[in-house]
């Protein structure tokens, strides 16, 4: 249960704070004035604050600027009145999280509150990735003592011991964001804020804005100026996930900022400065999309500084046993099931499965299995893995049949143009399959396939799937 602590001098805006709040299943503590509110923040942990600006006393800029001193990752929440916006953005700039006018809507106030505590839960919640065995079920644990993963530690470590940019790749539930919280949460700024944006989530015009914030009346709907990460994040680290598929023209911005550690927001025209520690992530290969021409190769160069490659689990297979005692753990308290007992035949079938949904995937045949086996004992029937038939139409034996009307024997020496047919051939399929598995979820498909939903899309129109065929399985 998160704790929150309300500071307002108003005992009716309190109550009325506190009792929308406890409603949504929050505790709650309350302080009149800053200095109260200082004395109890010195004494226990809350994990978010609600802070008016103007009180007896200091006022709300001074408490944020002295709580955070306090308690540096405490998200905060500005409650202002209608003529006092200009001053709760600039408090955003010492460390708020958000602000908001008031009177305060409840539904409002509760969405606010969720996005801030979920926003900080990745600067609160630790990320282990220490390869001894765990004695407990970590949350937020990399597990692995096979020497890829080894070599992933000590990377980490020294993207950790310093300032450097970093890039981080691999595929779909490699890990790639908890590698990502390691290095900024065992680094320099583990005491600033820790921002993640996913570029892949939002379409262009609103990942601008929520980068670089934007001036009121930027565009429709901007009714108010906008605070963006990189300014929020000052000082701190921000996390950009799926960096491959950035627009040309948002990597032309980040590219400035990187490079002089400047930006404007959208639809202004004052010059801000910035300080700002870059982690990036993708599972796409940046080399190749730079030789194609879709990413910009003095970016690339920017963001590669310290390259960490995220190992896929087909690479580590020796790992499999500890990562399923791991899930186990964690399964065993989510879905109310006995502990299983994993028998050496159905643990050979694990390590036998090339799980193109790497860590992901292998979580939820588990979950699964525990869910539908009838005792506690998980046979290999009761993993629904999905044997290489299913994916390349043919059994163990590399001699046989294989896709577009060719076995494997023929494809050696294959002339370019008929050889790039089959490949295509072999991509349809596998789209097709993935489609099937995941009912047409294109998200979860593109997880299983390792590769973003907006390239499964480009390549579901290339081979005509976007209307019809799989993409129209119910």
């Amino acid at each position: 249960m998160a704790r929150i602590l309300i500071i307002d001098d108003d005992a009716s805006v309190r109550d009325m704070l506190r009792a929308c709040l406890e409603a949504a299943g929050y505790e709650c503590a309350e302080a009149p004035s800053g200095e109260e509110a200082l004395s109890a923040a010195r004494r226990q942990r809350f994990d978010l604050s609600l802070l008016d600006f103007r009180m007896p006393g200091i006022n709300g800029i001074e408490t944020l600027r002295q709580l955070k001193q306090v308690s540096p990752l405490l998200p905060v929440v500005f409650l202002t009145a209608a003529d006092d916006s200009e001053v709760a953005i600039d408090a955003m700039r010492y460390g708020a999280f958000d602000y908001l006018a008031k009177p305060v809507e409840a539904e409002t106030l509760e969405k606010t509150v969720r996005q801030a505590l979920e926003a900080s839960l990745p600067m609160r919640v630790k990320v282990e990735f220490d390869p001894a065995p765990a004695t407990e079920a970590h949350p937020d644990r990399i597990i692995g003592r096979s020497r890829p993963m080894l070599d992933l530690y000590k990377l980490t470590g020294k993207a950790a011991a310093s300032n450097a940019t970093v890039l981080l790749t691999g595929e779909s539930g490699t890990g790639k964001e908890l590698v990502a919280r390691a290095i900024y949460q065992h680094g320099r700024r583990s005491d600033r804020l820790f921002l993640a944006v996913n570029c892949a989530a939002m379409p262009e015009n609103l990942l601008e804005s929520a980068l670089f914030g934007h001036e009121r009346g930027a565009f429709t709907g901007a009714y108010e100026r906008h605070i963006g990460k990189f300014e929020q994040a000052n000082g701190g680290t921000l996390f950009l996930d799926e960096v491959g598929d950035l627009t040309s023209l948002t990597q032309a911005k980040i590219l400035r900022v990187l490079q002089e550690k400047t930006f404007e927001r959208v639809g202004g025209s004052e010059t801000l400065s910035t300080d700002v520690r870059v982690v990036a992530a993708t599972n796409k290969d940046l080399r190749r999309e730079v030789e194609k021409g879709v990413f910009r190769e003095d970016l690339f160069y920017r963001l590669n500084v310290l390259h960490i490659r995220l190992p896929p689990l087909r690479e580590r297979k020796e790992d499999i046993p500890e990562i399923c005692t791991h899930f186990f753990k964690q399964l065993v308290v989510e879905i109310e099931k006995p502990y299983p007992v994993l028998t050496a035949e159905a643990a050979r079938v694990l390590q036998s499965h090339d799980w193109p949904g790497n860590v992901r995937e292998l979580r939820n045949v588990l979950a699964k299995a525990m869910v539908t086996a009838p005792s506690p004992v998980l046979l290999p029937e009761h993993l629904e893995i999905p044997q290489p038939s299913a994916l390349t139409g043919q059994g163990e034996s590399m001699t046989g049949p294989g896709i577009g009307g060719f076995t494997f024997e023929q494809l050696d020496g294959m002339p370019r143009d008929l050889y790039r047919h089959v490949i295509e051939d072999v991509e349809r399929h596998l789209l097709e399959y993935a489609l099937r598995r995941t009912q047409g979820n294109q998200v979860h498909a593109g997880k299983i396939l390792g590769i973003s939903r907006s390239c499964l899309r480009e390549r579901m129109q290339r081979y005509g799937l976007l209307s019809g065929g799989a993409a129209g399985l119910p």
